[in-house]
């Protein structure tokens, strides 16, 4: 009986950690492009997936709260789109950066 609930309890424990490290439909996209035309190594897919996803995140309580405010929503967006470039160009090597400038992938992210 100890030895099913422990497997239980394990299962349960690895379901909700996988589901906790899952990206939203925004970032996955996202990082598809990225790591299709700049061939992301895991660690860095989940390293700059877990950046874009915040503020991804981020961009939506904006979206949000500010609805009702275009000039103010805009002007934070701009500021949070300039953070999460630098952020991504921060996990990127230099011949990475080259290509993700040479595409020009910031307008497509």
């Amino acid at each position: 009986m100890k030895k099913v609930i422990s497997t239980l309890l394990i299962l349960i424990f690895s379901v909700t950690f996988a589901m906790a490290q899952g990206f939203g439909e925004e970032t996955t996209r996202q990082l598809d492009l990225l790591k299709n035309n700049l061939n992301l190594t895991e660690v860095q897919y989940k390293r700059i997936g877990q950046t874009i996803d915040n503020l991804v995140q981020e961009e939506l309580k904006i979206k949000k709260i500010l609805k009702d405010s275009p000039d103010a929503m805009k002007a934070r967006l701009d500021e949070v789109r300039r953070i999460k470039i630098k952020n991504l160009k921060g996990g990127l090597t230099k011949d990475q950066i080259i290509n993700f400038d040479r595409l020009e992938l910031e307008e497509k992210l």
